[in-house]
């Protein structure tokens, strides 16, 4: 379970990893930027579906 804030309206929805994300073992880290599919039930819940690459490089060179 994930606290994701929203791009657009700075809203904080609980994100579920898809089946998908799940059975490849896809991580997510704090920072990242990802694809939620809102739940047209409920709005504060939401699957992540989608972890967009990043180059963590840039990561790198904060901690230094």
């Amino acid at each position: 379970m994930f606290h994701v804030r929203l791009h657009h309206n700075s809203q904080i929805v609980v994100g579920f990893r898809s089946f998908n994300m799940r059975r490849n073992r896809i991580r997510v880290l704090l920072g990242d930027r990802v694809k939620i599919q809102i739940s047209e039930f409920d709005s504060q819940r939401g699957k992540i579906s989608y972890r967009f690459p990043q180059d963590r490089k840039k990561k790198d060179k904060f901690f230094d």
